[in-house]
């Protein structure tokens, strides 16, 4: 969809009014081509408004898609709440987090600091 008065394609979507109220104040990181769009959920907002940053329909179309199934899955989220994780599943996380900061010490070339 575009604007009226501009040439760039917008994307609009709607927040559901049963998650509303618990997604107020949050921060939505939509993924945009090759970057991320960072948009705060305001009080007064009943949808997600932001450029999509291309003038190229066929372009616009693809980044549409993409940048949709970001706040759907965390409307689904909010809609089903926390979920317990089994253990394999916290080992893997756990792996995963190990792995990040062992990248981030060999980038920065210090050792980590432990906080307890």
């Amino acid at each position: 969809m575009k604007r009226q008065g501009s040439t760039a394609h917008q994307l609009i979507q709607r927040i559901s009014a049963d998650v509303l109220p618990k997604v107020r104040g949050r921060l939505l990181a939509i993924p945009m081509g090759d970057s991320v769009v960072e948009k705060t959920i305001t009080a007064k907002d009943a949808d997600v408004r932001t450029s999509l940053r291309t003038r190229d329909p066929q372009e616009a179309k693809a980044r549409q898609a993409v940048a949709v199934a970001y706040p759907e899955g965390v409307w689904r989220s909010v809609r089903e709440g926390p979920k317990r994780l089994t253990h394999k599943e916290t080992v893997a996380l756990a792996g995963e987090a190990y792995r990040t900061l062992v990248v981030a010490c060999r980038r920065f070339r210090r050792h980590p600091v432990w906080v307890s």
